[in-house]
């Protein structure tokens, strides 16, 4: 069985991303390990581990009831991609979907991939069929990825800066780690951990993978960039930078900031849509 402990080896000898696929098996599977970003604050989770070097395989994750696809003037609602490859830099080997998981190759990690603006009515759906495939797959090893925001400061152990829409260079961004259940493999023990309980959490997502975590007992650490701004940059490029480095460091994992930051599009959600659905941890 995979030890999530073992050294990673880095794969730096290309720049792109080569699909493998199964030849015995074609069903979706995770491995023990598993990354999971989404749509956050400004997607810089989804952003940073879009930025994967390595050799991957790519499985539609399909959730019932949640229908993806592009709108063909159906009445039920269809799940877009919000992170798509921006026209004019050179694609990777695989089209990003709504709902996605990627599997690497030699790494051992599965990056699971909520790249849409799922309903807050919705989300727990998704979290049903993730946490079904955790246990299906004995998956040891679970962190999350958010860029968060959180209106009161005495919730932060840590000063930010929240002037990033005013500085140049976006502002410092630093990160805390925070572990639910015993969990054991934390990234960097070094972290600051946050008090989710000190203020308002106004994210369906993460409430929601917090709550079904609680119920399944299942071990996992949150690493977060916090924001006490609402509204960041489009693209969060120190939240990106930071994700990426801590995953490099303690894992061993590649990544291209570079294709991060310019080579993705975000289509944020329309405020018509509802973005929160006044959840709390």
């Amino acid at each position: 069985s995979a030890n999530p402990a073992r050294e990673v080896a880095v794969m730096s000898s290309s720049s792109r991303i080569a699909v493998f696929s199964r030849m015995a098996e074609d069903q979706l599977y995770l491995n023990r390990a598993c990354l999971v970003g989404y749509c956050d604050l400004n997607a810089s989770s989804l952003r940073a581990l879009l930025g994967i070097e390595a050799r991957v395989e790519f499985w539609d994750l399909d959730v019932p009831g949640l229908p993806c696809g592009r709108d063909d003037g159906a009445q039920q609602q269809l799940l877009l991609p919000a992170c798509e490859r921006w026209d004019g830099t050179p694609p990777m080997e695989g089209e990003l979907k709504p709902l996605q998981v990627l599997n690497l190759k030699y790494e051992q990690y599965s990056l699971i991939l909520v790249n849409s603006h799922v309903p807050p009515s919705r989300v727990h759906l998704v979290m049903q069929r993730v946490f079904q495939l955790f246990e299906q797959f004995k998956v040891s090893r679970v962190h999350l990825l958010s860029c968060l925001h959180l209106p009161d400061a005495a919730a932060n152990p840590i000063e930010l800066l929240d002037d990033i829409d005013n500085r140049a260079d976006g502002g410092a961004a630093r990160l805390t780690e925070t572990a639910f259940n015993g969990a054991a493999d934390r990234l960097d023990p070094g972290l600051p951990s946050l008090d989710l309980t000190a203020s308002p959490v106004r994210d369906a997502f993460l409430c929601c993978f917090v709550q079904f975590a609680l119920v399944d007992r299942l071990p996992f650490t949150l690493l977060a960039c916090v924001r006490h701004r609402a509204k960041v940059a489009s693209v969060d490029s120190p939240s990106v930078a930071a994700f990426q480095a801590c995953l490099a460091d303690r894992l061993g994992l590649a990544f291209s900031l570079e294709r991060s930051l310019n080579g993705i599009r975000f289509h944020r959600q329309p405020v018509s849509a509802g973005g929160d659905s006044g959840m709390y941890v």
